[in-house]
């Protein structure tokens, strides 16, 4: 028996109008029609990473050089995926003289290593439909069909057609209904909702149509070599007596298989052991299962029970800020004819999960070992629109969402890819995830436009193909901790009869899962209006203050409110090469105040979407003259990000259990390079929204104004405990001028899990002015939260005087220090001047300077960034550049690159274990 071994190196070649395997002498000879493979991948990947296609995300390549499979037939998109691998059981020397038989090794026990030792291929993903051939033999590729984008398929290659070196050759077709592009809104003309895939891959309003639909093998290849008996999907059911405090029952299950023509005995074992941080308290004492079965010929067992075990104090997994995230590795193996014939592993956690409609909000309300979650986190998509998805980057990307303090990710159900990385990243960083099954509502019976009028609630047509997909994910998601919901569709249920059998299948007495909850939408029990209605959003920008109103949103959960997400400078000209297509829309003030807006076709192509609200007042404006350059207006659009979030997020923390249970951004990050809808871009840079949200949410406790009561001090406490003996400090600058002054309150005890209004108020000076108000929670000397608003003296959200008081620029020095860990450090930022320093970015450089994203090292984790520094203030910002290092290579060289509103750029070298910055390099 063996572990699972990748297969390589792989080759592709498109697979022609009568598909036929290769012949063995093309994996030996290349006519130049191959191409180098890199499973997993897509064929638009495959094409461009080849150079056979440009780059998908700069420019307009997406529309102008790369053909969409309506345009040009599905065989463009077919491909062959071809490889070798060798069979480890028939082990060779050289043939005797006059002779050209292969001779096998003999071995102890004959019988297991020549006649019951079994090879199987794993496939992980496929997009759509599939056909194996092992040495140019088609294989079946079992029940669960050849199409079908969310199956996991596990094939039995019969042992007669093996050899020492054995060719595979996967042909992979795109989806059968690939539908019309040139039309058509969410989804285009919604056929690609006949099939189980990946709706969004016919455009939406934040992506264009990915041209080859996520044709390929979009997850990873492997060879498993076992005995007469193989395992599959262990299953840990843990369940508490009583609190989570208390003692925990475990119950494992495991399917098991034998592969052979013959009855045969086995014994199951299984074990968990504590792994990582998080689970430093060892199960004692140790957890261990062990069963005997008897299977009959080719007999398949769904979940062969090993019993249940208790466990006295296992270590909990909590959400991110709540607590450490155990984790527990469950280890099972299968003996068989006296030898181990299979062993394999998964994950799982001891958490207790409660999810209830809150009685008081009419909302759902989710429950993690006995402390109520105030949810605040994002919808997402997958990482890249060609499923260039490594482990590395969806690790990333999760853990981005951990850093701004966000505690769960819905996987939206347009998309949904069950990539097995992402539920682990989740597990180690602590977000709940909300998995939503491959339904939305404008493909699927809510969308049809004049464009599209189809738009059916029965689609898939193959349902049986459906059930097959979601019954595969439940079975391989179903151990995470950090899974805490399934869902449906999107703003959509499945029909009648599939929504029956989700529900017959997941939540409350599933069969394949009973241990979350199941709606069978996303604004049905307990999100949005709860009964379908249309009631997410809004997706545009906003008023601040409009957040806070109380008729802003009428619901207690919004899956889905969103707004602006314009990329840095640097990331603008990557995905534009010329500068032509790089320039920002151009601003006109009209009499009434209002803004004509005028966008690129460039930027409409990257689905911009406005920074003027609905009355027409532009946000870019509102800081001053109309922008001069690209700079000055990615500049900007950080503010309007930083200020959007922040207040979004805030004003749902503002009615934390009073009137809302939750709110999910959208989104938090594109598949693609656009333009809207992003708290950080594809080149994983991030943007002011990130450190909007971050600013909010990092903190378990925040201090933060409410400007629908006029800007009184509000503290949020999210934790399950009261915090005693805070004092608030406000300290305000008016600028111009430098009119300082300062309050303090003793607050009293802040209770746990409660938003406590302090009652005072700050306030701007009225006048040709903006107001600093820097609002600090202290207890002793411990600070914590910090927070930062500028207010208008004209009100009405216009910082114009900010213009002309910002050419007269401010003196800060950065000096860095090394870190606790390689490859971090810490910046202390100074402002030395006697007036503030607005809004001072922080970006990590390759070099002492960057024009485009690829000059920047990202991403970067900063504790703090686009900061307002008070006069004479200091603050420490740490630096982890480990993620980044690791990916692009060592820091060494690396320079901190700052700027600021009324700060002139410049960079301090990033040097590692490097002491403090001399002088002359101190801005």
């Amino acid at each position: 028996m063996s572990a699972p071994a990748s297969l390589g190196p792989w080759r592709a070649r498109r697979a022609g109008p009568s598909p036929t395997p290769p012949a063995p002498e093309d994996y030996i000879t290349d006519d130049g029609s191959w191409l180098d493979a890199s499973v997993p991948e897509t064929a638009l990947s495959l094409l461009c990473r080849n150079g056979v296609l440009p780059d998908p995300n700069v420019d307009a390549n997406l529309k102008t050089a790369i053909p969409d499979v309506f345009h040009v037939g599905r065989g463009f998109y077919t491909f062959w995926w071809c490889t070798t691998f060798e069979w480890p059981s028939l082990l060779r020397r050289p043939p005797r003289a006059r002779s050209s038989c292969w001779f096998r090794k003999p071995r102890k026990n004959q019988d297991l290593w020549t006649t019951q030792r079994r090879a199987q291929l794993l496939l992980e993903g496929c997009n759509y439909s599939i056909r194996v051939f092992v040495n140019e033999v088609e294989v079946p590729v079992g029940p669960e069909g050849n199409k079908g984008m969310f199956l996991r398929r596990a094939v039995d290659v019969p042992t007669d057609l093996l050899k020492p070196t054995n060719r595979l050759a996967v042909l992979v077709e795109p989806p059968d209904h690939v539908g019309c592009v040139d039309k058509g809104g969410q989804g285009g003309d919604h056929m690609i909702a006949k099939d189980v895939t990946c709706q969004y891959v016919e455009g939406w309003d934040w992506i264009q149509p990915v041209p080859d639909r996520n044709t390929g093998l979009w997850g990873p290849v492997y060879l498993q070599e076992t005995g007469p008996a193989v395992l599959s999907d262990p299953r840990a059911v843990v369940r508490f007596e009583g609190s989570a405090q208390g003692p925990a029952d475990v119950a494992v299950t495991v399917g098991l298989q034998n592969l052979t023509g013959a009855a045969l005995e086995a014994t199951v074992t299984a074990t968990a052991v504590p792994i990582g941080e998080g689970a430093a308290r060892a199960v004692s004492p140790q957890l261990s299962w062990k069963a005997k079965v008897r299977l009959g010929a080719g007999q398949s067992v769904d979940g062969f029970d090993l019993g249940h075990r208790r466990c006295e104090s296992p270590a909990l997994w909590w959400p991110v800020g709540y607590g450490e995230q155990a984790l527990y590795e469950l280890r099972v193996a299968v003996e068989a004819g006296g030898s181990k014939s299979h062993e394999t592993s998964t994950t799982f956690g001891f958490r207790l999960l409660e999810s209830v409609i809150n009685p008081k909000t009419k909302s759902r309300q989710f429950v993690v070992n006995g402390v109520p979650i105030f949810v605040r986190g994002g919808n997402y998509i997958v990482p890249d629109l060609a499923l260039r998805c490594p482990a590395h980057r969806i690790g990333l990307e999760v853990r981005m969402h951990a850093e701004m303090g966000l505690n769960m990710i819905r996987l939206w159900g347009g998309a949904g890819v069950p990539y097995a990385e992402f539920f682990d990243a989740c597990d180690r960083h602590g977000i709940l995830v909300w998995s939503e099954f491959w339904i939305t509502g404008d493909c699927d019976g809510r969308g049809a436009t004049k464009d599209s009028p189809v738009s059916n609630p029965n689609w898939p047509l193959d349902h049986d193909l459906f059930v097959r997909c979601a019954s595969d994910v439940v079975r391989k998601l179903r151990n995470h901790p950090s899974l805490v919901l399934w869902c449906g569709g999107n703003e959509q249920t499945p029909c009648e009869s599939l929504d029956a059998t989700l529900r017959a299948m997941v939540g409350e007495g599933g069969s394949l899962d009973d241990s979350r909850p199941y709606v069978s939408g996303s604004l049905w029990g307990g999100f949005g209006q709860g009964g379908g209605d249309w009631s997410d959003g809004p997706y545009g920008i906003q008023n601040e203050e409009d957040f806070f109103s109380s008729d802003f949103y009428a619901y207690g959960f919004n899956p889905e409110c969103g707004s602006v997400g314009v990329p840095c400078a640097e990331s603008i000209r990557t995905m534009f090469t010329t500068a032509d297509l790089w320039e920002p829309p151009r601003l006109e003030r009209n009499a009434d105040g209002t803004a004509t807006e005028i966008v690129s076709a460039a930027w409409n192509f990257h689905k911009y979407i406005s920074y003027s609200t609905a009355d027409g007042r532009s946000k870019i404006l509102s800081y001053g003259p109309p922008p001069g350059s690209l700079d000055e207006f990615c500049f900007r659009a950080q503010i309007v990000n930083y200020t959007q979030y922040r207040a979004l997020l805030e004003a749902w923390g503002s009615r934390m259990w009073t009137k809302y249970t939750g709110l999910l951004i959208w989104k938090t990050a594109n598949p693609w390079t656009g333009l809207r809808g992003q708290l950080y871009d594809w080149y994983l840079n991030q943007t002011g929204g990130f450190y909007g949200a971050k600013a909010c949410c990092a903190e378990m406790v925040h201090i933060q104004s409410n400007p629908a009561a006029q800007n009184a001090l509000q503290v949020v406490n999210r934790l399950p405990v009261a915090v005693s003996g805070c004092v608030a400090e406000v300290e305000t600058v008016c600028c111009p001028g430098n009119a300082r002054h300062t309050q303090s309150w003793a607050l009293g005890d802040l209770e746990p899990l409660q938003t406590t209004t302090v009652g005072h108020k700050i306030a701007a000076e009225a006048g040709d002015s903006v107001t600093f108000a820097k609002l600090r929670l202290r207890r002793g000397a411990e600070t914590l939260s910090r927070n930062v608003y500028w207010l208008s003296g004209r009100g009405g959200g216009d910082f114009s005087a900010l213009a002309q008081w910002g050419e007269a620029k401010v003196g800060i020095s950065a000096k860095i220090s090394p870190g606790t860990a390689a490859s971090t450090f810490v910046a202390r930022l100074e402002n030395l001047a006697q007036t503030v320093a607005f809004f001072v970015g922080l970006k990590v450089a390759k070099g002492s300077a960057a024009r485009t994203a690829r000059d920047l090292l990202a991403p970067a984790f900063l504790s703090d960034n686009y900061v307002t520094l008070f006069p004479e203030e200091a603050l420490d910002i740490m630096i982890d550049l480990s993620e980044a290092a690791a990916e692009l290579g060592a820091a060494e060289g690396a320079s901190l690159l700052v700027e600021g509103w009324n700060v002139s750029p410049f960079s301090v070298p990033l040097r590692p274990n490097n002491p403090l910055a001399s002088e002359d390099e101190v801005a």
